[in-house]
């Protein structure tokens, strides 16, 4: 009996490991919760106008303001579960805690503060990366991403418009407001049988802030 001296054993070819893609960490705000500042503003200012209406004490009303000032925008963006990996497919978004968000849902977006994404029927979307480095990731992501699939469609498709909120009339209509109210502020502040110049400081920060936006620069 001849035995056969064993061949060369096959060499096995090992396929590449490929890294899956990690998603950007981000936090998903609606327009619910952006009606939490201006109520905020609200409550704040018709909170101190009533105490000291009613002759009650400046410092009361201007604790009481502090904290309508804070409180509903905390609860609003602390108190709720926002927090989502997101990453940007070739045809939409896809997020780890809600619904994906295609492309074709979109009626326009923009990147003044956050990826605005207003979706027609739908509420309007407010994406805000982790960091700054996620927010660069984001927004160049997405941006190739919705390029690359409106050169897909055929060509009648109406194109997603991008908007701007600074410079534009609706900011310069809230900074308008928000310049009366500071003015408001700055003259029942220093009418007071004890003018508060404190008060009137933070009235004058407020107008401030009205200047910026009215004039169109990011506050």
């Amino acid at each position: 009996m001849v035995l056969e001296a064993p061949g060369p054993a096959p060499i096995l070819r090992r396929e590449p490991i490929v890294k899956p893609r990690e998603g950007i960490q981000v936090s998903v705000y609606t327009r619910w919760h952006q009606l939490a500042v201006p109520l905020a503003f609200l409550l704040a200012a018709g909170s101190f106008m009533f105490i000291v209406l009613n002759r009650g004490p400046v410092g009361i009303a201007i604790v009481v303001a502090l904290l309508c000032l804070v409180l509903p925008p905390l609860l609003a963006f602390q108190g709720f579960p926002t927090r989502n990996e997101v990453m940007v497919m070739a045809d939409g978004l896809m997020f780890s805690r809600r619904d994906a968000v295609p492309f074709d849902q979109l009626s326009s977006w923009g990147t003044d503060d956050y990826l605005k994404l207003v979706r027609p029927g739908r509420t309007t979307l407010m994406v805000s990366a982790a960091d700054l480095q996620s927010r660069d990731r984001l927004l160049r992501e997405f941006e190739h991403a919705l390029e690359a699939w409106q050169r897909r469609q055929p060509a009648p498709s109406e194109p997603i418009r991008r908007t701007h909120f600074y410079g534009s009339a609706r900011a310069a209509a809230i900074g308008a407001v928000i310049i009366g109210l500071g003015a408001l502020c700055m003259v029942m502040a220093l009418r007071l049988r004890e003018p508060s110049i404190e008060l009137a400081v933070v009235g004058a920060l407020g107008g401030l802030v009205g200047v910026v936006m009215l004039l169109g620069r990011r506050v």
